[in-house]
């Protein structure tokens, strides 16, 4: 394969943990040559881990499109968004577009992407890495081989721990949706966490879905769980801290080293310091030293959505923001039920194929009544071997110049994202949504 040259938009944990360890790990299939992020240290240290020269170095994304086209992919890392105005401008210039999930912050930006990507012969790919592991790959194998026979319904779950919830959707980035008659809506949690699961389900039946109905709140991490006493930092000395898993103390200072302070981790994108001082420092005044029950969050902590897909096929998708962290992978995948992971149930008139673990398939037959255990593995790289697995895909897709060769393009991945904004839509309407209406309703809104 030829090496092919790319520009990084967003060198935060994604940019560095996905596409800055794929060009280390495979620097005969991909350089990059031109870096845009407004954090001083993160681009500094992007720019010379890479050698990326001086004049090569953009503050945004908006500074690096306004220079001729610099190399012939873009890989759109930045904040949902910027997702939209980032890869409009980079298509209009001429380049290919790996976009991180998800396609837009609003079903209106999403619309104007696809009709975009319709009207174009550039590729825009999304980072969608679940259909890239070897793990839901097996899974569909099983689907389409039809040992399930007619599948039915699915139980599918999600669930994050409860220190990636604090972390990123009660103090972090990913804390705030709005909602109106005139705005529409914009970042809901069932889209900017979810719209993997929501786009792994239409991958794996190949089905669309035709209504959708959701119920869910902010139920916990709310002022009014706050404990008497407590301040509004954790930083000005709380009572509660040797008992509170939500510890900015106990999550971004204490235990934290050279060695654990690795790029792209929750204490690194807080703070890049092993300094102790400097940490504290930074937790006074940042986000993430706010007390938990303290911030202006809104996004739900947990979430139920019921589908009805073509062919009368149920699925119910459950998230939740109260796992356990993970302890780690065995052979069968994380050892406990009660830790953070996507777990789920097919029944088929055939069969059931179910997943008790991530990276564990129970298949048994009807027939016979025996189960099949069945090990997928964990291929290098993040999430399954999925990170690695779609970069080298959009590659493929790129260095061929042919976008069917594309496994997670902008165009595929559409209807994925409009179940999650209609799953959301749902949820403060208290209404029943008729997915392929709420869609084309969208696409005709943002057609020009």
């Amino acid at each position: 394969m030829t090496k092919i040259e790319g520009v990084l938009v967003g060198a935060g944990a994604r940019g560095f943990e996905v596409i800055g360890k794929f060009a280390k790990r495979f620097p005969h299939k991909l350089k990059i040559v031109a870096v845009a992020e407004p954090n001083q240290y993160r681009r500094e240290l992007f720019a010379r881990e890479f050698e990326i020269p001086k004049d090569r170095q953009f503050e945004t994304g908006e500074e690096l499109l306004s220079k001729p086209q610099l190399a012939p992919v873009l890989f759109n890392m930045t904040i949902d968004s910027a997702h939209l105005p980032i890869t409009r401008k980079a298509v209009e210039k001429g380049y290919h577009v790996f976009l991180e999930k998800p396609i837009a912050d609003t079903p209106e930006g999403c619309g104007e992407l696809y009709h975009l990507t319709k009207n174009s012969d550039r590729i825009i790919q999304l980072g969608l890495c679940l259909r890239f592991t070897s793990f839901f790959k097996t899974v569909k194998e099983i689907i389409k081989s039809g040992k399930l026979g007619d599948i039915v319904t699915i139980e599918y779950q999600e669930s994050i721990s409860i220190s990636h919830m604090a972390h990123s959707f009660v103090r972090g980035n990913w804390r705030k949706m709005s909602f109106s008659e005139e705005t529409t809506i914009s970042e809901p949690l069932i889209v900017t966490k979810s719209c993997h699961d929501m786009d792994i389900l239409v991958w794996l039946l190949e089905r669309k879905c035709e209504k959708v109905s959701s119920f869910g709140s902010l139920k916990f991490f709310n002022k009014k769980n706050k404990p008497k006493g407590a301040p509004e930092r954790c930083t000005d000395g709380c009572p509660y801290e040797h008992i509170c898993p939500f510890s900015a103390i106990k999550l971004y200072v204490l235990g934290v080293t050279k060695t654990n302070l690795g790029f792209g981790s929750a204490a690194w994108y807080v703070c890049p310091s092993d300094d102790p001082k400097e940490r504290i420092k930074t937790l006074q005044t940042s986000p993430y030293g706010r007390c938990v029950f303290e911030c202006d969050n809104n996004v739900v902590d947990h979430q139920v959505v019921n589908m009805e897909f073509e062919n009368e096929i149920t699925v119910s998708f459950t998230f939740s923001g109260f796992a356990a962290p993970s302890s780690g992978s065995s052979l069968w995948g994380p050892n406990e039920l009660t830790e953070s992971g996507r777990r789920f149930t097919i029944w088929g008139t055939k069969g059931i194929l179910s997943a008790p673990t991530y990276g564990h398939l129970e298949f048994t037959d009807h027939l016979i009544g025996l189960t099949e255990k069945i090990q997928t593995g964990f291929p290098e790289g993040s999430h399954g071997g999925g990170d690695f697995g779609m970069i080298h895909n959009f590659l493929d897709a790129v260095e061929h110049n042919d976008r069917k060769l594309s496994l997670s393009s902008l165009e595929d991945s559409f209807h994925g994202h409009m179940i999650a904004f209609a799953a959301e839509i749902s949820r403060l309407k208290n209404t029943i949504i008729d997915v392929p209406s709420f869609e084309k309703k969208i696409l005709e809104k943002t057609k020009k």
